[in-house]
């Protein structure tokens, strides 16, 4: 056994082990490369699954909690979005709300940073005061956009996920 993963075993966790043993069981189905190409395209077609919604809900209901909706689901679609960036690339889940916009601006790069912390802002806005601040936008205006923005952060993630193989 190489020397490089025994040094790895020494430090093992048993939560690491756990997930070991349980990889290992399942080892003759599929590589581990294929276990995260999966997750990767699958937490990209949740993050398409809450743009959907928001975008139904947005042309079939035109009232005030629809619109505080719209804007909580394209933010999470944006959020998972690069959740699936992330975990490609790094080969590591990343699902701290105010981290992630750091490690999307260095693979996307900084307009998705952005955006990201943009939209969490608006969301945790919308999500948790009776009074939210838009920043001057109109609730329906700020949902339109919360639209917008979301397909242009999925667009960029797919293409970015297709250029690195993953079928999306």
């Amino acid at each position: 056994m190489r020397l490089e993963l025994l040094q790895i075993f020494q430090k093992l966790s048993s939560g690491t082990y756990n997930v070991l043993r349980a990889f290992e069981n399942w080892a003759d189905e599929q590589t581990l490369e294929q276990v995260v190409e999966q997750v990767t395209a699958d937490r990209y077609r949740l993050a398409e699954k809450h743009y959907e919604f928001a975008h139904t809900a947005f042309s079939q209901i035109d009232t005030d909690g629809c619109h505080l909706s719209v804007i909580s689901r394209s933010y999470y679609a944006m959020f998972h979005g690069g959740r699936c960036a992330v975990y490609h690339t790094a080969r590591h889940d990343m699902d701290d709300h105010k981290t992630l916009p750091t490690h999307v601006g260095t693979i996307l790069g900084t307009v998705y940073q952005d955006l990201l912390v943009k939209w969490r802002e608006l969301r945790n806005a919308v999500d948790y005061s009776p009074y939210p601040d838009l920043k001057g936008m109109a609730l329906k205006d700020a949902a339109a956009q919360a639209l917008t923005e979301a397909r242009a952060f999925l667009d960029a993630v797919h293409v970015y996920l297709t250029q690195r193989g993953v079928s999306v």
